[in-house]
């Protein structure tokens, strides 16, 4: 099995179709090194084959996909375990990522793995309830200006969206 779309590929799903086929295709490839064929080579060499491809399709699979588990910026992990620890455990939250939700499975809350509308618009039609950033960008900088802010450092910003602090106003749009 050959992996297409590798990184932070979102839309991998056409991928799933093909997994079961080739599933199926592997295992009749195993049985027939197994069961051996008189126009093949000998049993003892197919047996011998198929114990040695079967481990090896598993340690040539693991080396594709490990990277996929290793979590390349360590920053989220600390924010999860903060934000873990702070936020209410039924608390929906706001944790933007480029739209990858490995920082919003750190923080074991459910939530937007981007801001799809307004924040506003979010807490009143969503519910969420909590913004947990590790960039300064626009938005971010946009929610320090407006929001509670539970947490502030240099490494993340952590804010209460049901507490507005400065009131919201079309002279500073949100971003």
């Amino acid at each position: 099995l050959t992996i297409f779309a590798t990184g932070n590929v979102r839309h991998n799903y056409y991928q799933y179709i093909l997994v079961p086929v080739l599933a199926v295709f592997f295992t009749r490839g195993f049985l027939y090194l197994i069961r051996g064929s008189r126009d093949f080579l000998p049993r003892f060499w197919t047996i011998a084959a198929a114990v040695i491809l079967l481990p090896l399709s598993f340690y040539f699979g693991w080396m594709q996909v490990k990277e996929f588990y290793k979590i390349n910026n360590p920053v989220i992990a600390e924010v999860g375990k903060v934000a873990d620890r702070i936020l209410p455990e039924d608390a929906l939250i706001v944790a933007p990522y480029n739209g990858d939700t490995a920082f919003l499975y750190q923080t074991n809350r459910p939530g937007f793995p981007f801001v799809p509308l307004p924040l506003p618009e979010l807490v009143s039609d969503f519910g969420v309830s909590y913004f947990v950033s590790t960039v300064r960008d626009d938005k971010t900088n946009w929610v320090l200006r407006h929001f509670l802010i539970m947490e502030d450092n240099s490494k993340y910003v952590i804010a209460d969206l049901r507490t507005i602090k400065t009131p919201l106003s079309p002279k500073d749009p949100e971003p």
